[in-house]
Formats: structure tokens, sequence, C-alpha cells
């Protein structure tokens, strides 16, 4: 039997990966005070990607889709796929791929980090797929690896963040150039005792950009040259333009004479310059997210809370629980 919990304020607010979730047991009694779990029984990591499949300019679900893990199909229901892999001490890449006939072929490489004992990552791969007859893309190698994004530029993107996320939410930097949205610690109190508890937290779908969709002279065509960066970008990172808020729902594993007391939700957007028509702009999507949690034992006498333990994830996110 699975309780449920749901993170508050999501409504009124509007807005694009992966997702970490990270305990450490330290140990967990029954009502005979006898100790079930031990801090020397570590529980594996567990590695996963999973995503949606659509339409960049409707929305709708591409059934017809085929979409690769390093070469290898994975099982598509209803455009949605969620894929266990395999990571070492060294940690991961994998490159994703997806084709459709009458859309353009697009990929991304999503990243694991080796994480610790008693976690769970899950890489977000969204697709929002272009039509193969949408004009008014420049074709060029994008990527900016080397380019230095300015302060002026993340000032930009937390700016657009900002826009769409709770202001209870705290921004950061990371040593990686990610911007980290941390949000407050929700108290649980549906969660029963020894038995798992899902719950469901916002994430962001799409991408916005240093790049305004009115900004003109830069290019010579008939849209504005905002729409025509942004689409080809679009068209590269597989993702619509603009945050979308949606929601996703995990299992946080129940654990004998425990209830899962607090949970602390973490998004990561990823910080990517790229280049179109010889002019650069850096975009944010989100990469990953975190859930932290916590134990709270129930031997008898007292209690104590069993904290969890988070490792960080990279990679490309829709409403893909599991």
């Amino acid at each position: 039997m699975k309780m449920k919990s749901k993170l508050f304020g999501l409504g009124a607010k509007m807005a694009l990966a992966l997702l970490a979730v990270g305990m450490t047991v330290t140990s967990c009694y029954d009502s005979e005070n006898v100790d079930i779990i031990q801090p020397d029984q570590p529980v594996a990591p567990k590695y996963y990607i999973a995503g949606n499949i659509t339409d960049a300019e409707t929305g709708d679900i591409v059934t017809n889709a085929t979409v690769t893990i390093d070469g290898t199909a994975v099982t598509l229901t209803n455009g949605a796929f969620n894929q266990e892999v395999s990571v070492g001490d060294a940690g991961a890449s994998f490159v994703v791929a997806v084709v459709a006939d009458g859309y353009r072929d697009v990929s991304r490489t999503i990243f694991f980090p080796a994480m610790g004992n008693g976690t769970v990552t899950v890489g977000n791969a969204d697709f929002a797929l272009v039509g193969v007859t949408a004009s008014d893309l420049l074709e060029e190698d994008p990527l900016q690896d080397n380019y230095p994004v300015s302060d002026e530029e993340y000032t930009l993107l937390k700016t657009e963040l900002e826009n769409v996320l709770p202001e209870s939410v705290v921004l950061t930097t990371d040593e990686d150039g990610n911007i980290v949205a941390t949000y407050a610690a929700e108290k649980v109190t549906n969660s029963a005792i020894g038995e798992d508890l899902e719950i469901t937290a916002p994430y962001y779908s799409g991408f916005a950009s240093t790049i305004s969709q009115d900004a003109d002279d830069i290019f010579t065509k008939a849209l504005t040259d905002g729409q025509i960066w942004n689409a080809s970008a679009s068209n590269v990172l597989g993702l619509p333009y603009g945050l979308t808020l949606g929601e996703r729902s995990v299992i946080l594993p129940g654990r004998p004479g425990c209830s899962i007391s607090t949970w602390t939700l973490t998004q990561v957007f990823a910080v990517e310059p790229l280049s179109f028509g010889g002019v650069v702009g850096t975009v944010t999507y989100q990469s990953n997210w975190v859930i932290t949690f916590s134990y709270e034992s129930h031997d008898g006498h007292d209690w104590h809370d069993n904290h969890g333990s988070v490792n960080g994830a990279g990679g490309g996110n829709n409403n893909m629980g599991y």
C-alpha cells in the first residue's frame, strides 16, 4: 500500500532532465526494540533514464518514435519510457537518441556521477520533436563548451527562473555552473510505519534563453531574429522554448519500524551556451531533480531521524514517475 504526499503551492505558478533520491539508513527498530536495518547493510544505488516523446508544436504524444540508449532500443508505452541503466564507480554517460517519421532526429547525452548506497537517480530525457518541414532553422554545430558565461547572462537566466518558481525557492550556482533551486523541507504527516510513500513534486519542461523572442537586427529573415535563434535551439535541445510547470511522482521506499518524516526538493538547471548564425546565447533547462528524505524510527521508547544524503546527477525531463 502506498501513501501519498504533495508539495504545496503549485497551482498558481506557470512555467525543463534527471531525478536523484538519496538516503542513508543508520538504524530502524521494530516494536520489540530489535534492530532490523543495520548501517552495514547498504541499499545499492539504482539509475534510470526516463522521458516522454511529444510533438514540439502540438504537445501530442509521438507514438511512432524509436528511442535508443547507446544504440539499444527501449520500449515505449504511450510515448513514454523508463529504463534502468548500469553505472560504475567512475560514473557513466549515455546517449539517448530519438528517430520518428516526419520529425528531425535528435539526441542528448545524459551523465550520471557515481552515487552512494541508498540512492535512486533518474535522468530526465523528455524530447519535443520538430517536424522535418520546419523552416528558418539555423543548421550548424551550436555547442560552445569554452564560452565563458558572464555574470550578466546568469542574472538574466535566474530572472527567467524567478518568474516561474515559487518565491520561497532559493537559487544558487554550483561548481559545475548549474543553477540550483532549493525548496523548503516538507513535513510528512501521512507516512505509515514500514510502508512506501508516493510523493508528487514539481519540475519544469522546456528551456529559457538569454536571447529574447523580440530580439531583432541579428539575422535577415521573415521571423524575428529571437524567434529564429530560439527555434534553432529548440531543434538542437529537443525541448520547447519557455519553461512550463509539470509534476513527477516517485516512490520513497519504506523501512520496517520507520516512517518517512520529511523530504526536500532540489532542482538543477543546466546552463549551456549555444551559437546560431554567429550569435552566442545561453540557455537553461532542468537537467535533474533531487529528493532528500528522512526516516523516523518507532522503537517503543523514543525516536530519531535517519537523514537522507544526496549526490547530484546530470541530464536532459515530463510526467514520468516510477
